[in-house]
C-alpha cells in the first residue's frame, strides 16, 4: 500500500467515538497517603553492603591479581 492510496474507512467504529481514555485521579488525600507510604519504605539489607563484605571483596580481588602475577612470574622464568 502506498501513501497515495485512499485510506480505508473503519465501519464498525462510530465516527463520533472518543478514542481518548478516561482516567480519573484518586482523591488528593489518598494520593498523599500513597506517596508518603512509598517514601518510608525500608531498604533491603542487601542494598547497603556492610564494611565486612567490602573488605572480603577487596581481599578476593587482590588475591586474584596476586595469583595472576605469580603465574606470570612462574611462566616467564621458563
Amino acid at each position: 500500500m502506498s501513501y497515495s492510496a485512499p485510506v480505508k474507512i473503519i465501519d464498525h467504529i462510530p465516527r463520533d467515538f472518543d478514542m481518548k481514555r478516561i482516567t480519573r485521579k484518586r482523591p488528593l488525600e489518598q494520593r498523599r497517603v500513597a506517596k508518603q507510604a512509598r517514601q518510608n519504605v525500608e531498604p533491603f539489607s542487601c542494598e547497603h553492603p556492610s564494611l565486612i563484605w567490602k573488605v572480603v571483596v577487596l581481599v578476593g580481588a587482590l588475591a586474584i591479581v596476586a595469583a595472576a602475577l605469580f603465574q606470570g612470574v612462574l611462566n616467564g622464568s621458563n
